[in-house]
């Protein structure tokens, strides 16, 4: 086997809505919003592709689980590795149940939603507002806010059934009114050391400072349920639960979602959601996530369940694979400094009493002392022990993005330098409405799938040196062939030709520093 050339990568995009597949599955990501969820026709092509059915595939940052449930879905054995407990946790949510039972979990809700209206409902009523006089039993509070607001309202009253919307000013007292806690809420101070800190100048040093004393009882109360209920459903209500909490406090904007922004960023028209319509909404949502797993997996006819492994401990090591072991290795590890998995983590672990312990996180934080050589050492030892794992000839599929084309180029070394081939590169159309996609304009918007193979056939040594300046007036060129110019487009073509190139035997100089930006800079220029 040899190492595939690759050219023209740009006819290698691929448009989500292109793919055939039965779109009735993507309801799948309705089980939590975790970040950067890679599509599951995407995760599951992959592993058709690289792997055969009893092979065993390894995630070593797993996420929210997608590689575990292709794999299983599939036939194939499964074991992840996350730091995060919630991750883990989450994971273990989504390949369990197989055999759901949506009447059960439906009798078991309606037990939930008849605690909340008893216990829980009654701390939105808000008696007589303006004209008119909202019966305590019939119009409660939807949302509300304390701060920044429209003059001629400051809350969306609702029915008892939330179908009914109606704009009221209240006087902000009623709004801000203090309750009783009716269970345990975490209390957790955010560490000092937060590199992503948009909160702390505003006067927030602690869980629960995020909600307001309604909300925040009204959680308490729900939490203290489901934590000492015997439910059949029990944690897959604690995963609505956890899809609530953020929704629910001062992260939520009248048109900004929590976490929108990668970070814990406070509009300053935030507003409190009623918690109990948000949290009959997730739960809901957790209800059609289970079911479109459970349909996916009578369309297959699969006759074992094959339990992935998912572990909560560093994968840098590997340490409980010998060599050879390993059929296909697909992952998506942190993309440097993009998204911090242990800091944005925090609520969220914070009220299910887990701890993330971040000492070995694969990230580029300043405040966790840990730069872009501490990250790039990370992912040497990974990279190394991948390679150590895999049977020969099997693959490898990096998904990977990153603006700073010297990180790409630096992993992409470390890869080679292991003694990987290049075997594949696919772009796909990211899924979603992204903060990146809608805003920022010069940061990648295409997913790279990048696959590697472990193989004996000799690398390319050529040592061929060559400065990406003349390389940006090749792609430049074909580019202009192929009548696209987007900044993403420009990227994307432009890291795949590196990659193409360094696994064909050439050297880059003049790439430090070199970011998307600068990149789309020099190509005005050339």
């Amino acid at each position: 086997m040899e190492t595939k050339k690759l050219t023209n990568f740009i006819d290698d995009i691929v448009f989500v809505d292109s793919i055939k597949r039965n779109k009735k599955y993507d309801r799948v990501s309705k089980l939590h919003k975790y970040w950067s969820r890679k599509p599951w026709y995407l995760i599951e092509k992959s592993i058709l592709d690289y792997s055969k059915q009893g092979d065993l595939v390894l995630d070593p940052f797993i996420g929210s689980g997608t590689v575990a449930l292709e794999s299983l879905l599939n036939n194939r054995k499964a074991v992840g590795y996350d730091l995060n407990p919630f991750a883990c946790f989450l994971s273990n949510e989504l390949v369990s149940n197989i055999d759901f039972n949506i009447k059960l979990y439906n009798k078991e809700l309606l037990c939930v939603e008849q605690f909340l209206r008893e216990n829980v409902l009654p701390l939105y009523a808000v008696g007589k507002s303006n004209d008119l006089l909202f019966n305590e039993n019939h119009y409660i509070l939807y949302w509300y806010s304390g701060t920044k607001y429209p003059e001629d309202h400051n809350c969306i009253l609702t029915d008892v059934s939330f179908k009914e919307r109606i704009k009221s000013k209240i006087d902000t007292a009623i709004l801000t009114k203090k309750f009783g806690l009716k269970g345990n809420v975490p209390l957790n101070e955010f560490p000092k050391e937060f590199y992503k800190d948009r909160f702390s100048y505003k006067g927030y040093s602690k869980v629960s400072d995020f909600y307001s004393s309604r909300n925040l009882s009204a959680l308490s109360a729900l939490h203290n349920h489901l934590k000492e209920s015997k439910y059949n459903y029990k944690n897959l209500f604690l995963i609505a639960f956890t899809n609530t909490v953020l929704h629910v406090s001062v992260l939520k904007g009248t048109n900004v979602r929590p976490l929108g922004v990668n970070n814990y960023w406070i509009p300053d028209d935030n507003i409190q959601e009623n918690v109990v319509w948000r949290y009959l909404d997730r739960a809901k949502n957790v209800a059609i996530a289970k079911t479109t797993i459970k349909e996916r997996w009578k369309e297959k006819n699969k006759p074992v369940i094959l339990k992935p492994e998912i572990l909560n401990k560093s994968s840098l090591s590997l340490n409980e694979f010998r060599d050879n072991t390993v059929d296909y290795i697909i992952t998506d590890p942190p993309y440097g400094d993009v998204i911090q998995y242990s800091e944005l983590s925090f609520i969220w672990n914070s009220w299910l009493d887990l701890v993330y312990e971040n000492k070995n996180e694969v990230i580029i934080n300043p405040k966790q002392e840990k730069d872009s050589s501490d990250f790039l050492a990370s992912i040497k030892i990974f990279i190394e022990n991948s390679y150590r794992v895999l049977k020969s000839e099997s693959k490898f599929t990096l998904c990977f993005q990153n603006k700073n084309i010297d990180i790409w180029y630096s992993i992409l070394e470390l890869i080679k330098e292991a003694g990987f081939c290049l075997f594949d590169i696919k772009i796909y159309e990211t899924v979603g409405s992204t903060y990146n996609q809608n805003w920022a304009k010069f940061s990648p918007k295409n997913d790279l799938y990048v696959t590697f193979i472990k193989s004996n056939i000799a690398i390319n040594q050529n040592d061929l040196p060559i400065d990406y300046l003349s390389l940006i007036s090749e792609v430049k060129m074909n580019l202009k062939e192929l009548k696209k110019d987007s900044t993403a487009v420009i990227f994307d073509v432009f890291v795949c030709t590196v990659i193409d190139k360094l696994f064909n035997g050439y050297n880059f100089t003049g790439l430090k520093g070199l970011t998307l930006k600068k990149l789309v800079e020099k190509f005005e220029e050339v």
